[in-house]
């Protein structure tokens, strides 16, 4: 039998996409520089600051050496863009996009270079997280990490549970960069296209969320781009996002099926509110869906004053069923020696 191939933090890049935001970026570069693993890439990709960006990256090279690469684009060139350029020059074979507001536990590359290597074909890998509200500059609190995961064979099996409200974020994610490339299409959901991004590499292997919320963090401050109702996510982004789900959800299996059911209303509202529109505009706008538009019963009912955010309550009680259904697993030494021992018993079992 052939054992998986083992990675190390050598084949792993970290590309940070940044845009005027050089105290924080500051806080990410310094979380990176303290990660326990070693050895890995990290590649800044600058959208034209007009900030001390240029500063901050340079001070950073006394940390990285010659494992700091740095991209400034002469103008600003969107953010599909920079991450696009991003996966164009990414050079090795595990490529992480993190956000220039965010932070890494110190363990968080440590855990994620075992879990590869210990689950074998890992297409995605992402963490849980835990949302802060902590000024620039200020010190950051790591708690006790554990490693434990959720571990998915499939596309369809990944996304029920996202669409359960499985927790999985976006920055922390790590690709195999060959999976990503092949299955990343234009993005038509806006600014919620970061779910969409991970579904579709998900097609590639396995896929394995950290289950530790303390190994990343989500920045929430007044300037980041998801609490910005000017720029989306628009109707046809909304519809198309929910259109991905239903094409993967709506014929498998019986629970992935219901999973669905119960849950694209509540993704309709919570983007439509998302986008800044009030109760009233979110109730009119689910009436208003059509049947090409994926609109079905519980859109309906979700127009329906009262009634609806009954159901809601009824929905989010459902959605809880995630935790009896997707459990995750602990993972380490013990258990990497434990599978290389039934490896070798059971060859034709694995």
């Amino acid at each position: 039998m052939n054992l998986p191939e083992k990675i190390s933090a050598k084949d792993v890049e970290v590309c940070v996409l940044t845009f005027n935001r050089c105290a924080l970026l500051k806080q990410a570069l310094e979380s990176l520089s303290g990660q326990t693993a070693a050895g890995f890439l990290v590649s800044v990709y600058d959208n034209a600051s007009s900030d001390a960006t240029p500063e901050v990256v340079e001070a950073a090279k006394n940390s990285f050496g010659d494992n700091l690469k740095y991209v400034r684009h002469t103008e600003n060139i969107g953010a599909d863009a920079n991450f696009h350029a991003a996966l164009d020059g990414a050079s090795r074979k595990y490529t992480m996009f993190m956000h220039d507001d965010d932070i890494a536990n110190p363990n968080y590359l440590e855990y994620a270079i075992e879990a590869i290597n210990i689950f074998g074909n890992v297409a995605l890998l992402a963490s849980d997280y835990t949302c802060i509200k902590l000024p620039p500059n200020s010190p950051v609190q790591f708690n006790h990490t554990e490693k434990k995961a959720l571990i998915f064979n499939n596309q369809e099996e990944f996304a029920a549970y996202i669409f359960c409200d499985g927790r999985a974020s976006y920055s922390s994610a790590i690709y195999r960069t060959e999976d990503l490339r092949k299955f990343n299409r234009p993005n038509i959901y806006g600014k919620i296209g970061d779910t969409p991004v991970m579904i579709d590499t998900s097609r590639g292997g396995k896929t394995v969320i950290l289950a530790d919320k303390n190994l990343y963090f989500y920045r929430i401050h007044p300037n980041q781009d998801s609490r910005n109702a000017s720029n989306g996510p628009l109707r046809t982004e909304i519809v198309n996002r929910n259109l991905l789900f239903k094409g993967i959800l709506a014929n498998g299996k019986f629970w992935h099926r219901a999973a669905y059911f119960i849950s694209y209303a509540e993704w309709l509202a919570r983007h439509i509110r998302f986008a800044g529109a009030n109760e009233s505009q979110k109730r009119t706008f689910l009436k208003s869906l059509t049947k090409d538009e994926s609109a079905g019963v519980m859109s309906k009912i979700y127009s329906i004053a009262g009634l609806g955010e009954i159901v809601r309550g009824l929905v989010r009680i459902l959605r809880m069923s995630r935790f009896i259904i997707w459990r995750p697993i602990r993972f380490g030494l013990k258990n990497n020696r434990r599978k290389n021992i039934l490896c070798a018993l059971f060859p034709n079992q694995t």
